[in-house]
Parts: structure tokens; C-alpha cells; sequence
């Protein structure tokens, strides 16, 4: 029997925008600060920047919508996952370094939770931590292996538990679950509402906030949009997967296609047999990845990586949707729960993430010429651009602190390679993923050689 067909639409844009009042440039207007972008990072750029300096005259320009990119359609991860691995940074910048990055990434959950409350948005932030379910030997070798490796950092089980079966059936009640890996400190919210929230924050302030207006390029101070040149003596470029329609830009990142489904919201019997009771964002400990949440209006929200990437780069809408991705999704999830085997799934999204070669976020300002930028959080963006926003008002304002001291400052990672390796070579780590995954399930025994060609890809 063919499935049918999961809507073509985004959650979490069923929200009311309806006190946005349409803003416009004037054509004298001049700026101390221009932002490109109206996504978490430029927003939090701007609140950040309005707070070390009032005096400062800020717009930010968005090509389409407040939140139209990822910071409106991700998972609502709020968690203290970063792209690059602690063993990376450490090879790079020492072990303190390494430290101290992840450190600043668990006080930016206390930031944008203290934030969020004293603004008043409310954006649905829980902090249940976050459930990796073990679901096979491999995987709870795995596991097993990673909280070693995090006591040698010094991080214990006041931020991460290893989970016996029991433990972890208490809190979600996955198919074949062996044990769970649990991330404390990680955080859940509506990603949207956050945005939406926050921008109207960032207005209050006295922040110009431009949409629908495309622009198209960019140098120190100025930005050219299709109407005519704006002058900033600061210009910051905040547009995460985006950035590749700049030609300056054009090979710092790659945008990763993700997808999304979202059931109906779910009864009290079904949820009894899933969990979730604190709502834990959760996954799996396969090599694909997946990612779910509940929702505050009691949905599954679940999602994950398998959309190809388009030759050059390409963005277009028409890449949003992907039903064979969705189809492969709600199997997974009714996998995962086969309790949600006759559910209705109402809604299919996804869209772009920036991935930079070396799976590093940068955060980069030079005073000489006004120009900064923030970005390439790989899919973890929420809390990250907290992070990045918070540094680049630092760095801006001439304020020497400790996150501006973090080796994201100012990091330069090399530039992916041109087509059509890249497109080769970007378009087999999802099969190899795949193919990791089948052979463990096949062999019960770990793909490590397959891993370890995803890891040399991937910049690991």
C-alpha cells in the first residue's frame, strides 16, 4: 500500500506575526551598524550590540522573512552540542582552549534561558537535557567510549550519564532500547516563536529590522541592495548558509539539506507508551543523523540529514520538501515507536545549514575595515549563535572578554574544494552513513573503517 503524501508545510511557522509592522529604509538613512540577515545571529547581534553602546544607529536587512532560514525551520535543539569535537580544538588552540569553548557553550544555555525569561518570550524553552538512545552493542560501545573520553575533559555525570535499559525506558520508551547516553544540560524550544520574540525585542530597542529586501553584495561600509547603496561604517554578514550567493563567500561554507515531519498532536494513552514525560530532545546512536523533540502542543517534531546537496551549492525552495526523505523518516520514527504506526503525519519541512570545511563555526571582526561575521554552526545553531552574537557586539564594542579569547574568534577554516569534487565527495557521506548503519546492523560489529572515511571527509 502506497503512503500518502505528508503535507508540505512548516510547523513551526503556525504562529501569529500579525505586531510586525512592515519597516522600510529611507533613502538618507545611514547607519553606525548594517546586518545582513534577520536569523538568530544577527538578532542576538543587534540586542547585544544596543546593550554595550544604546547610541548605536543598527538595521538589519533580511532577504526574505524574520527567521526564513534555519534559525525558523531547525529542530529546536537548544543543546551544548558543538560542531567540532573537543579533541579537534584541543589539537588546535590546547586542552584549556577546548575546555573553556565547551564551558562557554553550557553558560550560553543559562544565557539564553535567563534571556528569554527577563524579555518575556515565550518560545516553549524546557531544560529536560537531551536522550541519545542506544539501540544496539555497537552503539553502546560507542557511548561507552565518548563518556570516557568526556571525564578525560572533566565533564562528569553532573553533565553526562551513561544509562542502563531501565533508566532510559523511564524516560523514553524506544524499540530495542539497550541503555541511553544523557546530555543534562541541553534545552528544547519553539524555534520560530523564539525568533519572532526576539526580533521584536531587537525593535524595541530602536533596531531597523528590513525584510524582503535581497542583498546583493557587500564590502567595508557599505551594502548594496537592489534599490541602492547603503553606507555602515561596521557591516556584519550573519546569512549561516546563504552566504554562498556572496562571491567572497562562495566556498566558506556548503548548505546541507535537513527535513523535518511532525505528527498530530498525540493522546495521553500514546504518549504513556513513548515518555518523553520532561520533554528530552532525543536521537539515536546510529551513524545518520536524527533528531526529535516534543512539542509543547504534544507532537512528535522529528527529523534528520539524507537530502542530497545540489551541484554549486545550489539553494532553491523547491529543495524544501523532499517526500522520499519524509517517507524515511516517519519510518524511522515508527520504528523507533511503532506505537505511531496509524498516526497522522501533518506537516513536512527542511532547508538549508551552512557547513564550513573543517565542521568549525567561525566568529571573525576586523576593526580596520568594519566587516565581521558569524556562522557555519553545522546544525547546532541555536545555542552557538547565542554565543556568536554575544562575541561579535564584544568584539565590535572593542571589549576584551572572555568569549572574544575562545578559539572561534577569528578561526579560518580552508575552503571546500571546487566542483565536482565536493559534490563527490559531500553526497557520500550520506551513503556512507547509510551504509555504516546497515553493515553494523548486519555484522554486529562496528564500520570502522566507513567511519573513519567520513571522519577525513567531514574535516573530523
Amino acid at each position: 500500500m502506497a503512503l500518502s503524501v505528508i503535507p508540505e508545510k512548516c510547523l513551526w511557522n503556525e504562529i501569529d506575526r500579525d505586531d510586525f509592522v512592515v519597516q522600510k529604509l529611507e533613502q538618507t538613512d545611514e547607519f553606525d551598524v548594517l546586518i545582513i540577515g534577520a536569523g538568530y545571529t544577527g538578532l542576538w547581534s543587534a540586542y547585544y550590540l544596543h546593550l554595550n553602546d544604546p547610541s548605536l544607529k543598527i538595521a538589519i536587512i533580511e532577504k526574505n522573512t524574520v527567521g526564513y532560514g534555519a534559525s525558523g525551520r531547525n529542530g529546536g535543539w537548544c543543546s551544548t552540542i558543538m560542531p567540532m569535537s573537543l579533541d579537534s580544538i584541543a589539537k588546535g588552540h590546547g586542552r584549556d582552549q577546548a575546555v573553556a569553548m565547551q564551558n562557554a557553550i553550557f553558560a550560553t544555555l543559562d544565557e539564553i534561558k535567563t534571556r528569554t525569561t527577563s524579555l518575556g518570550i515565550d518560545c516553549d524553552f524546557v531544560q529536560g537535557g537531551s536522550i541519545e538512545v542506544l539501540r544496539s552493542e555497537n552503539q553502546f560501545v560507542r557511548a561507552e567510549n565518548r563518556v570516557r573520553h568526556l571525564r578525560q575533559y572533566g565533564y562528569g555525570d553532573d553533565f553526562y550519564q551513561l544509562l542502563d535499559r531501565d533508566e532510559t525506558l523511564n524516560m523514553l520508551r524506544a524499540n530495542n532500547t539497550l541503555g541511553g547516553l544523557f546530555d543534562k544540560r541541553s534545552a528544547v524550544l519553539h524555534p520560530k516563536k523564539l525568533c519572532i520574540g526576539l526580533a521584536a525585542v531587537v525593535r524595541a530597542q530602536g533596531t531597523k529590522i528590513i525584510e524582503n529586501l535581497d542583498v546583493l553584495a557587500y564590502s567595508a561600509g557599505q551594502v548594496e541592495t537592489r534599490h541602492r547603496t547603503y553606507k555602515a561604517n561596521i557591516v556584519l554578514r550573519t546569512t549561516e548558509a546563504f552566504s554562498v550567493n556572496f562571491s567572497q563567500d562562495k566556498r566558506t561554507v556548503i548548505p546541507l539539506y535537513s527535513m523535518m515531519v511532525a505528527t498530530e498532536p498525540l493522546t495521553a494513552d500514546v504518549w504513556s507508551e513513548i515518555g518523553l514525560q520532561g520533554r528530552p530532545t532525543f536521537n539515536d546512536g546510529r551513524n545518520m543523523i536524527i533528531y526529535g523533540q516534543r512539542t509543547a502542543d504534544h507532537r512528535l517534531a522529528f527529523g534528520g540529514r539524507g537530502a542530497p546537496y545540489h551541484f554549486g551549492s545550489k539553494i532553491s525552495t523547491t529543495f524544501d520538501f523532499n517526500q522520499n526523505v519524509a517517507q524515511r523518516l516517519r519510518s524511522t520514527l515508527i520504528d523507533l515507536f511503532p506505537i505511531l504506526e496509524r498516526t497522522e503525519f501533518t506537516h513536512h519541512w527542511g532547508g538549508p545549514l551552512a557547513a564550513p570545511r573543517d565542521w568549525t563555526f567561525n566568529i571573525s571582526y576586523n576593526p580596520a575595515t568594519g566587516l565581521g561575521s558569524a556562522g557555519g554552526y553545522v546544525g547546532d545553531g541555536v545555542a552557538t549563535s547565542n554565543l556568536a552574537g554575544r562575541t561579535l557586539a564584544d568584539l565590535v564594542c572593542n571589549k576584551s572578554t572572555e568569549i572574544t579569547r575562545l578559539p572561534s574568534v577569528n578561526h579560518t577554516s580552508k575552503k571546500w574544494e571546487l566542483e565536482p569534487v565536493r559534490y563527490a565527495a559531500v553526497n557520500s557521506l550520506t551513503k556512507l552513513a547509510m551504509l555504516a548503519d546497515w553493515r553494523e546492523d548486519k555484522t554486529g560489529r562496528p564500520a570502522t573503517l566507513i567511519n573513519g572515511i567520513i571522519n577525513k571527509i567531514s574535516g573530523g
